[in-house]
């Protein structure tokens, strides 16, 4: 399942990147992947961020590439606004973005 990456991201909901919201230190963290962010939205686009383990596209555990490496993200702070931004990445920016409980895509 990779290196979780991030941890405690504060997005406004507007950010264009994950990478343009406040976080904490881009290394990999010592979260467990029971507290992996996921998002539900529309639909799913190859870009430097994923959403793995879903049931329908569009939703699924977050990922991101650093270094070539794809690894998770912490749902510490995780919430709508931070989904929206995932969903932004992903080329929807008009979507339904909902954070969900932590783990809950494995």
């Amino acid at each position: 399942e990779g290196p979780s990456w991030m941890k405690s991201f504060d997005c406004q909901g507007d950010e264009g990147s994950l990478l343009e919201c406040s976080t904490d230190n881009v290394i990999p963290t010592t979260c467990g992947h029971q507290y992996d962010a996921g998002v539900i939205c529309d639909d799913w686009m190859n870009y430097p961020v994923r959403l793995v383990n879903g049931t329908v596209s569009g939703e699924g555990r977050v990922e991101i590439q650093v270094l070539g490496q794809w690894g998770t993200v912490s749902q510490t702070y995780w919430d709508n606004a931070d989904a929206k931004v995932v969903c932004n990445m992903l080329g929807y920016p008009d979507a339904f973005a909902l954070s969900v409980p932590p783990g809950t895509f494995g």
